[in-house]
Protein backbone atom coordinates (compact mmCIF):
# COMPACT_ATOMS: atom_id res chain seq x y z
CA UNK A 1 0.00 0.00 0.00
CA UNK A 2 2.81 2.34 0.87
CA UNK A 3 4.34 1.76 -2.59
CA UNK A 4 1.10 2.54 -4.20
CA UNK A 5 0.80 5.52 -2.45
CA UNK A 6 4.70 6.57 -3.24
CA UNK A 7 3.65 5.90 -6.87
CA UNK A 8 0.71 8.12 -7.19
CA UNK A 9 2.20 11.14 -5.55
CA UNK A 10 5.15 10.81 -7.83
CA UNK A 11 2.80 10.42 -11.01
CA UNK A 12 0.52 13.53 -9.89
CA UNK A 13 4.07 15.66 -9.13
CA UNK A 14 4.90 14.11 -12.94
CA UNK A 15 1.94 15.71 -13.66
CA UNK A 16 1.66 18.96 -12.20
CA UNK A 17 5.72 19.67 -13.63
CA UNK A 18 4.56 18.75 -17.17
CA UNK A 19 1.44 21.04 -16.77
CA UNK A 20 3.74 23.71 -15.62
CA UNK A 21 6.53 23.63 -18.61
CA UNK A 22 3.48 23.35 -20.95
CA UNK A 23 1.51 26.16 -19.62
CA UNK A 24 2.26 29.60 -21.93
CA UNK A 25 4.80 32.03 -20.38
CA UNK A 26 3.03 35.04 -19.03
CA UNK A 27 4.60 38.38 -18.79
CA UNK A 28 3.58 41.10 -16.65
CA UNK A 29 2.06 40.61 -12.90
CA UNK A 30 -1.12 38.30 -13.88
CA UNK A 31 0.48 35.65 -11.81
CA UNK A 32 1.11 37.94 -8.23
CA UNK A 33 4.85 38.34 -8.57
CA UNK A 34 6.45 41.53 -8.05
CA UNK A 35 9.23 43.27 -6.21
CA UNK A 36 8.20 44.49 -3.26
CA UNK A 37 10.55 45.68 -0.08
CA UNK A 38 11.13 43.36 2.75
CA UNK A 39 9.16 43.68 5.90
CA UNK A 40 10.63 45.30 8.92
CA UNK A 41 12.03 43.55 11.74
CA UNK A 42 9.46 44.23 14.16
CA UNK A 43 11.13 42.49 17.14
CA UNK A 44 14.37 43.87 16.93
CA UNK A 45 15.98 45.27 19.93
CA UNK A 46 16.79 48.74 18.63
CA UNK A 47 13.61 49.14 17.29
CA UNK A 48 11.71 48.12 20.26
CA UNK A 49 14.16 50.62 22.69
CA UNK A 50 12.57 53.19 19.94
CA UNK A 51 9.03 52.77 20.29
CA UNK A 52 9.34 52.66 24.05
CA UNK A 53 10.88 56.29 23.84
CA UNK A 54 8.58 57.24 21.59
CA UNK A 55 5.66 55.69 23.90
CA UNK A 56 7.52 57.15 26.65
CA UNK A 57 8.01 54.11 28.34
CA UNK A 58 11.52 55.16 28.87
CA UNK A 59 13.91 58.29 27.88
CA UNK A 60 16.32 58.25 25.47
CA UNK A 61 19.13 58.24 27.77
CA UNK A 62 18.03 55.29 29.41
CA UNK A 63 17.48 53.62 25.90
CA UNK A 64 21.00 54.29 25.16
CA UNK A 65 22.23 53.08 28.66
CA UNK A 66 20.41 49.55 28.11
CA UNK A 67 21.21 49.38 24.50
CA UNK A 68 25.21 49.91 24.78
CA UNK A 69 25.04 47.69 27.92
CA UNK A 70 22.99 44.74 27.29
CA UNK A 71 22.90 44.84 23.13
CA UNK A 72 26.30 46.58 22.36
CA UNK A 73 27.85 44.31 25.72
CA UNK A 74 29.42 47.74 27.23
CA UNK A 75 30.75 46.75 30.84
CA UNK A 76 28.94 48.96 33.45
CA UNK A 77 31.90 50.22 35.16
CA UNK A 78 32.11 51.67 31.61
CA UNK A 79 29.22 53.45 30.91
CA UNK A 80 29.23 54.79 34.93
CA UNK A 81 32.69 56.76 34.01
CA UNK A 82 30.72 59.34 32.16
CA UNK A 83 30.06 60.91 35.76
CA UNK A 84 28.00 58.37 37.63
CA UNK A 85 29.08 55.70 40.11
CA UNK A 86 28.69 52.34 39.16
CA UNK A 87 25.84 51.81 41.97
CA UNK A 88 24.09 54.40 40.85
CA UNK A 89 24.08 53.47 36.72
CA UNK A 90 23.13 50.02 37.56
CA UNK A 91 20.23 51.57 39.82
CA UNK A 92 19.28 53.19 37.15
CA UNK A 93 19.40 50.78 34.41
CA UNK A 94 17.75 48.60 36.74
CA UNK A 95 14.75 51.22 37.06
CA UNK A 96 14.25 51.61 33.16
CA UNK A 97 14.77 47.62 32.77
CA UNK A 98 11.48 47.24 34.74
CA UNK A 99 9.91 49.97 33.10
CA UNK A 100 10.59 48.44 29.73
CA UNK A 101 9.28 44.82 30.96
CA UNK A 102 6.01 46.89 32.33
CA UNK A 103 5.76 48.65 28.94
CA UNK A 104 6.08 45.50 26.93
CA UNK A 105 3.82 43.34 29.19
CA UNK A 106 1.03 45.69 29.13
CA UNK A 107 -2.57 44.21 28.03
CA UNK A 108 -2.47 47.53 26.70
CA UNK A 109 0.34 47.25 24.87
CA UNK A 110 -0.48 48.13 21.13
CA UNK A 111 1.48 45.51 18.92
CA UNK A 112 4.01 46.45 16.68
CA UNK A 113 2.32 46.75 12.37
CA UNK A 114 2.90 43.74 10.77
CA UNK A 115 2.89 43.75 7.36
CA UNK A 116 -0.78 42.61 5.26
CA UNK A 117 -0.15 39.33 4.35
CA UNK A 118 0.50 38.48 0.40
CA UNK A 119 -2.53 36.76 -1.31
CA UNK A 120 -1.85 33.48 -3.32
CA UNK A 121 -1.47 34.09 -6.67
CA UNK A 122 -3.37 30.96 -7.16
CA UNK A 123 -5.86 28.80 -5.03
CA UNK A 124 -3.81 25.63 -3.27
CA UNK A 125 -5.98 22.62 -5.67
CA UNK A 126 -8.32 20.56 -2.85
CA UNK A 127 -5.97 17.55 -1.03
CA UNK A 128 -9.32 15.36 -2.52
CA UNK A 129 -11.98 15.48 -5.03
CA UNK A 130 -14.94 17.03 -4.21
CA UNK A 131 -17.25 14.75 -2.17
CA UNK A 132 -14.74 12.12 -1.10
CA UNK A 133 -14.59 11.29 2.45
CA UNK A 134 -11.83 10.31 4.21
CA UNK A 135 -10.10 6.51 4.75
CA UNK A 136 -12.75 5.31 2.13
CA UNK A 137 -11.96 3.21 -1.15
CA UNK A 138 -14.63 1.77 -3.27
CA UNK A 139 -12.05 -1.55 -2.92
CA UNK A 140 -12.36 -1.78 0.32
CA UNK A 141 -15.00 -2.87 2.70
CA UNK A 142 -14.81 -1.85 6.67
CA UNK A 143 -15.73 -4.40 9.12
CA UNK A 144 -16.38 -3.69 12.50
CA UNK A 145 -13.94 -5.14 15.44
CA UNK A 146 -16.43 -8.10 16.56
CA UNK A 147 -16.42 -9.05 12.45
CA UNK A 148 -12.52 -9.94 12.61
CA UNK A 149 -13.15 -11.40 16.19
CA UNK A 150 -15.49 -13.79 14.89
CA UNK A 151 -13.95 -14.95 11.68
CA UNK A 152 -11.88 -17.95 11.43
CA UNK A 153 -8.34 -17.31 11.28
CA UNK A 154 -7.90 -19.00 8.08
CA UNK A 155 -10.28 -17.03 5.92
CA UNK A 156 -7.96 -13.74 6.72
CA UNK A 157 -6.44 -12.61 3.09
CA UNK A 158 -2.85 -13.12 3.10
Amino acid sequence: MLVSLRWAAYRGGLAAVRDALQAPISIGSSHGFESAPPPPPAGHPDLVLARAVTDKAITADEAALIGSTRLEHLRLADAAAHGHTYHATNAARHRAERRLLTYLTAPTHPPPPQPAPRPLPHPAPPLMPPGAQRGTHPNRVRRSVDEHATRPASSHPP
